[in-house]
């Protein structure tokens, strides 16, 4: 008689034999079916696939008997039919589906809804079977807790839609499943609850309406985005004023800015009020949408709020005044913006230089002396991609003041990169004999930048015969304060030029 038909007997075989089909999977020191019981739905799918897998020694389980899973406990009998209906074989992955209804629970209508994607339509069939008559069963909870994995199934290659959508998915939109798709519209899961919302808004009028009205003010922006155009679609015009003035504090900027459109589309009442509320919004969407209402208005332009709040702050909304002001800055705001950026933070600091180089039409020197000491990426990205104004500027004596800035050493790598990858390379040279620093410390600056300059004199520049002439001359002759060494090295790089 074997071991499987005996319930006495069944719990040890069955126990050890899980342990050791689990053993490569669950972390070190933990309990095979504790670790799989504790899996969130989506990583059942992995668990699903990786139990066939090479490296996870093939389960020696078997079919057990009715009496024998019915004698175990609810963790290791789950456990134990979870890894049946994911054998490689589709016999014991069909037999074992038809027991699951027998025992509702989350792990085993999540292997219900894993098998519905199976490769084998037999096993596919007796999967949905499993399914609808397990929803019958479980408790609410354990059917919000693996819904994410039906929710999966849209996406699957092998899943019958009319199964899905005429079985599953009505089943859930049943009225008498209230409970069940309230559950879902509060899930974790964002795949989820967006489809929650999608079937609750075919539901009964007055529910929807509930429903809408949270949904704009969902956390996460697909739901918002839906309970808006649905809002659009469904609802009467007075209906959608009052929610679209609720949905202007909706976590989304996209319903945000699509609720404030829709509004001034309207021309509702305290329509100047709320677009000058909306100028100073955290989305640069928002904002730029509510700049653009209040010119069509002809009131007050946004650009002067947000002076107006960056001259005499009143509470944090400087922040967004900072941000669109940087969006919109023009040449009086350059002063206004460099007195900013010695009290901000990097944040902020990031949008007063993207303001500056806008008020500034380009990169200028003091703008190239200011951010010299950042050490920011995006600020010295947005540096580099501005027009390099700052080199009409640069002479001998522009050089000697950067030089008295005392800058850090990593300054000064970027001020020799800048110079290398903005000047002519030679330009760059006839400058740097032009430099002629009489400090010893500023001397070894100028070696320094000498240096940069013949690591960065392999790329290609024309370089015209009379330029050519005049540079040599000039390194042979003088006036400069190369070493004969450097001035040899100088000119041989002129010569291969």
């Amino acid at each position: 008689m074997s071991p499987l038909s005996t319930p006495d007997l069944a719990v040890p075989v069955i126990g050890a034999a899980l342990e050791a089909t689990l053993h490569g999977l669950a972390l070190p020191g933990t309990d095979g079916v504790t670790w799989l019981s504790a899996q969130p739905p989506l990583a059942l799918v992995d668990v699903d696939a990786r139990l066939r897998s090479y490296w996870v020694k093939p389960s020696e389980i078997g079919l057990p008997g009715s009496e024998a899973l019915q004698a175990l406990p609810s963790a290791l009998r789950e456990a134990a039919l979870f890894v049946i209906c994911a054998s490689a074989d589709g016999r014991t992955r069909q037999a074992g589906l038809r027991l699951l209804d027998r025992w509702p629970a989350r792990l085993t209508l999540s292997i219900a809804l894993v098998r519905c994607n199976d490769w084998v339509t037999e096993v596919r069939d007796e999967a949905q079977e499993a399914v609808m008559l397990l929803l019958e069963r479980c408790m609410v909870t354990d059917i919000g807790a693996a819904w994410p994995l039906a929710t999966r199934l849209r996406d699957a290659g092998r899943v019958d839609s009319t199964w899905l959508e005429g079985s599953l998915e009505a089943w859930v939109s049943r009225p008498s499943q209230r409970p069940v798709l309230e559950l879902l519209l509060r899930h974790q899961d964002v795949r989820t609850r967006v489809a929650a919302h999608a079937m609750a808004f075919n539901q009964h009028l007055d529910w929807t309406d509930s429903v809408r009205a949270r949904a704009l003010l969902d956390a996460d922006p697909n739901v918002a985005r839906l309970g808006m155009q649905h809002l659009l679609d469904h609802a009467s015009i007075e209906e959608i004023h009052v929610h679209c003035r609720r949905a202007l504090s909706s976590p989304s900027g996209q319903v945000r800015s699509r609720a404030l459109r829709t509004l001034a589309e309207c021309q509702v009442d305290g329509l100047e009020a709320i677009v000058e509320a909306a100028v100073f919004d955290r989305a640069a969407g928002v904002r730029r949408l509510a700049a653009w209402l209040m010119e069509r208005l002809g009131t007050t332009r946004a650009v002067q709020l947000w002076r107006q709040e960056l001259d005499a702050p009143s509470g944090r909304r400087w922040r967004q005044a900072l941000e669109g002001l940087a969006d919109h800055a023009q040449p009086e705001d350059a002063v206004r913006l460099q007195t900013w950026l010695r009290d901000v933070g990097l944040r902020h600091r990031r949008n007063c230089i993207r303001g500056w180089i806008r008020a500034a039409g380009g990169v200028s020197m003091p703008i190239l002396q200011a951010t010299l000491i950042e050490d920011d990426r995006f600020i010295q990205h947005i540096v580099t991609l501005g027009q390099q104004n700052w080199m009409a500027a640069l002479n001998p004596a522009t050089l000697s003041m950067l030089w008295r800035m005392e800058l850090s050493t990593e300054a000064q790598m970027r001020l020799q990169q800048r110079l290398c990858r903005a000047l002519p390379l030679w330009r760059h040279l006839a400058l740097l004999l032009d430099y002629m620093p009489r400090h010893a410390a500023e001397r070894d600056w100028h070696a320094r930048l000498v240096d940069s300059w013949l690591a960065a004199s392999g790329r290609y520049s024309p370089l015209m015969p009379k330029l050519r002439t005049s540079l040599l001359e000039r390194l042979q002759k003088g006036p400069h304060i190369l070493s004969t060494q450097v001035a040899e090295r100088l000119a041989e790089v002129v010569v291969r030029g």
